[in-house]
């Protein structure tokens, strides 16, 4: 428990302190939520006024050093401890002041811990380990708070021992335990550094270059990286495997104007091997509910899933044989 955050949140701190609370969010003085073991719940607290707001914000910003008193958008920053805070301002804000904070976890779930809240099976926690000790390029995708930074954690901890892993964030929020590790974190936080870091990971003699939630512009290195052979990981938002491919399209694009649709779909499936899609579902729970090798046929994605969780069933299905990938 971090004293210091509990203190600059003045009454809020009392969420804070609850066992389980991951998020704390303030759409309002007088409309308070907070996330406690995957549910969203209404909270009761109120504050007096955005004044009061204004000043929990003020104070969380003071504990990495930060003046926001002449702010007119938004900010954001990452506290000592991994605890991730944005606050948006008038005018920007009509409603006036807003914010959300996520606390580090104190610990990152296991694969085994996964299994035994069924987020996932035995088996996919073994295709997935089969396809990131072959080399293969992986796309983390994934709805809001569905546990994409949870599988990304794991993911890292299934690659070899001997691989030399660099990890590229924009905030750091990872919970990573191994040798062989480089983590690089954008200055400032700012989306704008990361090709910037994707240039010295490519300098690093790396085997895996992990990149945690692509956004922009650095899309275009990092495909580019792997392919000229780097094997990565990459994670992003997307409501499905297709969504996820043809995101990625479009943020390459972004970079490539001109190019042909056909010619950037073909450059995204001999890149991205394979789509790792994990869901949070209506009621708060968390599955991995597709893993999916991503091929080039005729002008479109071939998709092929190769593990999928039946929603009707509540079953998890592995639907090839390891030597089939």
């Amino acid at each position: 428990m971090n004293q210091s955050i509990v203190e600059a949140l003045g009454p809020l701190g009392e969420i804070y302190k609850i066992e389980g609370v991951t998020e704390i969010m303030v759409d309002a003085k007088d409309d308070i939520y907070y996330e406690a073991n995957g549910k969203i719940v209404n909270s009761d607290f109120k504050l007096n006024d955005d004044e009061e707001i204004l000043k929990i914000i003020k104070n969380i910003f003071k504990l990495v050093g930060r003046d926001v008193s002449n702010i007119k958008s938004f900010a954001d920053c990452r506290l000592i401890d991994g605890t991730r805070f944005v606050a948006v301002f008038p005018p920007v804000a009509m409603g006036g002041y807003s914010f959300n904070l996520r606390k580090m976890p104190d610990k990152k779930l296991s694969w085994e811990e996964l299994i035994k809240f069924k987020s996932i099976t035995a088996e996919g926690v073994d295709l997935l380990k089969n396809i990131v000790s072959k080399w293969k390029n992986v796309l983390v995708i994934g709805n809001e708070g569905s546990g994409k930074t949870t599988i990304l954690n794991n993911l890292i901890e299934l690659i070899p021992e001997n691989f030399r892993v660099v990890v590229l964030e924009k905030n750091a929020n990872l919970l990573l335990n191994r040798k062989r590790l480089v983590r690089l974190e954008a200055l400032d936080n700012k989306i704008e550094s990361m090709p910037e870091l994707i240039k010295a990971a490519s300098l690093m003699r790396a085997d895996c270059i992990v990149l945690d939630e692509l956004r922009g512009e650095e899309s275009e290195g990092m495909i580019n990286l792997m392919r000229n052979g780097y094997s990565g990981i990459i994670s992003m938002h997307a409501e499905n495997v297709l969504d996820g491919l043809k995101r990625l399209e479009m943020k390459f694009l972004a970079k490539n104007y001109g190019i042909d649709i056909n010619d950037v779909r073909e450059i995204i499936a001999s890149t991205v091997n394979y789509v790792v899609f994990q869901e949070r579902l209506p009621d708060g729970q968390r599955k991995m509910s597709e893993i999916s090798k991503v091929e080039f046929d005729n002008d479109k994605y071939k998709i092929t899933p190769l593990y999928i969780f039946d929603k009707e069933r509540k079953q998890f299905f592995l639907t090839c044989q390891k030597d089939k990938l």
